[in-house]
């Protein structure tokens, strides 16, 4: 399965779980910067607006991921005790000193999103290989 599909996945889970609560449900995008956001409300239009957006995920900028950028951008934003969700491949340097600030006044949950794809390299067709080094 993608990262992208599970990441939309795990999103939407965690959004209609918040619908069925009655919590307010906000949405940050990010990768090496912020993408997009949804401040936190409560509405049922805001929450299906944000599981479409969920389900809707588009590639950013494919410059890889600032963790600390989207950390500081929320230690600035949430103004009440929040829970956070982090979906992340978190395949990046993870700045500690911020994420330990902000996990001081809100609860943080780091969900590791890995695709098969990262840890296996593809099949090798040694046919072709071997006809490439006979044609040197």
């Amino acid at each position: 399965m993608l990262r992208a599909s599970q990441l939309a996945r795990v999103g939407a889970a965690l959004t209609l779980i918040a619908l069925k609560n009655n919590d307010k449900v906000g949405l940050v995008t990010f990768s090496d910067e912020i993408e997009q956001y949804h401040p936190a409300r409560k509405a049922r239009g805001s929450v299906w607006r944000i599981l479409h957006e969920v389900l809707a995920l588009r590639a950013g900028s494919r410059k890889g991921t600032d963790l600390s950028a989207v950390l500081k951008f929320l230690q600035n934003v949430l103004k009440h005790r929040s829970i956070i969700f982090c979906l992340s491949d978190w395949l990046c340097t993870v700045p500690e000193p911020v994420l330990a600030s902000l996990a001081m006044r809100h609860d943080i949950t780091a969900v590791v999103i890995r695709d098969p794809a990262d840890a296996t390299l593809p099949e090798r067709d040694s046919s072709r290989c071997a006809t490439r080094r006979a044609t040197r």
